[in-house]
């Protein structure tokens, strides 16, 4: 009788401590997006402790506030390496467009739209700005802000939002 009674007080204590399970923890840096089945049911839930239906309900947690680096040598502009600065600003946006999606994905599709944003501008100017944020890495000119506007058009309904481009013109060994 005392071993059930103990099992009976013990259970509720182990569910409730099992992270995502019941309760799951959402730090100050993420956001939880919860689905039932393929679908959204809530808005995104902020930083605490959060409670969801065990076996119904899953929580994805979103490193919103990570600021992520994607590096690539541009080859339409020859010895310019790109590395774009970026982080999530919907979360909800975001878990659509990734959730199927690795991070290898994620990021050639970051990649192939920085290099349409890129291409209208040529390769001298890329040079140029390249030098100049060598100089000072926080330099932008209109052409820059352009690329960086065009960019952030393209992808701001996959909730991405880019912080900065960085230009580097690569040293030929």
């Amino acid at each position: 009788m005392n071993k059930f009674l103990i099992v009976i007080i013990a259970i509720p204590f182990l569910l409730l401590g099992c992270n995502n399970f019941i309760t799951f923890s959402v730090m100050p840096d993420e956001e939880a997006v919860i689905t039932q089945g393929e679908k959204i049911i809530r808005d995104t839930l902020g930083p605490g402790l959060h409670y969801k239906i065990p076996f119904f309900q899953t929580a994805h947690i979103i490193k919103k506030h990570r600021i992520r680096k994607c590096e690539f040598n541009s080859s339409s502009h020859k010895n310019t390496r790109a590395i774009v600065m970026w982080n999530v600003f919907d979360s909800t946006k975001f878990f659509l467009f990734s959730r199927n999606k690795t991070e290898q994905e994620i990021e050639n599709i970051l990649k192939s739209k920085t290099k349409e944003a890129m291409n209208p501008i040529s390769g001298s100017i890329i040079n140029k700005i390249a030098l100049a944020q060598e100089r000072n890495p926080q330099y932008t000119d209109k052409n820059s802000l352009i690329i960086t506007d065009q960019l952030q058009n393209s992808i701001k309904k996959l909730g991405i939002n880019i912080h900065l481009i960085v230009y580097q013109n690569e040293v030929e060994p």
